[in-house]
């Protein structure tokens, strides 16, 4: 019984090689995962930020506000909001692509801007009782049938806005085709 005893077939370099070989592998797993997560479709507004009342004129930066009404379907203005909000999440580091934020205008607070004509060039807070009671130059007014509107806000104050699907659209798109690689 003259057994010899076996070398392992295995080194600690082959070892140190096929564990990183795997370590490798596991990265570029997770990173694809991570991709896609960050990169997925939006396509529906729940799936986007929204504001309520002066949240509207508190975030920082330059970024969009839509202003719209949850109970109507429109297929146009939605397929291009959740395809510009796609490319804003996809894109955020990158400080000419605007953040958008929705403000259903359904939400009881949301419905104290509303009023028989629009203020919203220049408006820098939100009305803080109903409709038409004390307004100001600053005060946000909406108009329901001005709906869906587009704010562009920088440092709280309302810069620009686009009213009507078309200049929203060509809002996105402008800002989606100057950005594009």
């Amino acid at each position: 019984m003259n057994r010899k005893m076996k070398k392992s077939k295995y080194s600690y370099k082959s070892f140190i090689f096929w564990g990183l070989i795997a370590a490798v592998t596991v990265a570029f797993f997770v990173a694809v995962i991570i991709g896609f997560i960050n990169n997925h479709k939006i396509s529906k507004y729940e799936s986007i930020d929204h504001v309520i009342g002066q949240q509207a004129y508190q975030q920082e930066g330059t970024y969009f506000v839509l202003i719209y009404d949850s109970t109507v379907q429109n297929p146009d203005i939605d397929e291009n909001v959740f395809n510009y909000a796609s490319f804003a999440n996809a894109n955020k580091k990158n400080e000419a692509v605007y953040k958008i934020y929705c403000f259903d205008i359904r939400n009881t607070e949301n419905k104290k801007c509303l009023a028989s004509d629009n203020n919203i060039t220049g408006t820098t807070t939100f009305p803080s009782s109903g409709l038409n009671a004390s307004s100001s130059a600053s005060m946000l007014q909406v108009a329901e049938g001005t709906l869906p509107l587009l704010l562009q806000i920088t440092n709280g104050e309302v810069a620009k806005f686009y009213e009507g699907e078309n200049k929203i659209n060509q809002a996105f798109q402008s800002i989606i085709d100057a950005n594009s690689k």
